[in-house]
């Protein structure tokens, strides 16, 4: 079962986030002519760099114990409610190598933030692009 952000922790809708598609092609030189490029992967995932949050005290305490008991250290994937072109969603993410960087602030606030790879990034279909085309 895929586990999903908490909901006593802030909605993660960050402004300012960005997304990296991760290449899906293969390209092979070719010894005379144009290198012949290909489509090497149908299930490509996309990148988030740099997701930054804010909690308090107890707020980090929920998140570490979340990373720990229920990503097993940071390595599943979680839902994850983001925005994109689709609107508000919940995506399929994991945290790259299961890590994040956690920072004291000073005064009860901590900055936590990480990376996280999206799996099926969620898109148009081909007919509802084709309405637009």
């Amino acid at each position: 079962m895929t586990a999903t952000w908490p909901s006593s922790l802030p909605t993660p809708f960050a402004v300012g986030h960005g997304i990296e598609p991760v290449p899906t092609s293969r390209r092979s030189q070719m010894e005379v002519g144009v290198p012949r490029q290909r489509q090497a992967q149908t299930e490509p995932l996309t990148n988030t760099p740099n997701v930054k949050l804010e909690f308090n005290q107890h707020e980090m305490a929920i998140f570490e114990a979340w990373h720990a008991h229920e990503l097993h250290l940071g390595n599943d994937w979680f839902l994850f409610p983001w925005a994109n072109g689709q609107g508000v969603t919940e995506i399929e993410v994991r945290m790259i190598e299961g890590k994040f960087k956690g920072r004291y602030d000073g005064k009860g606030v901590f900055t936590v933030t990480f990376d996280l790879e999206i799996r099926n990034r969620p898109l148009m279909s081909k007919a509802e692009l084709a309405q637009y085309l």
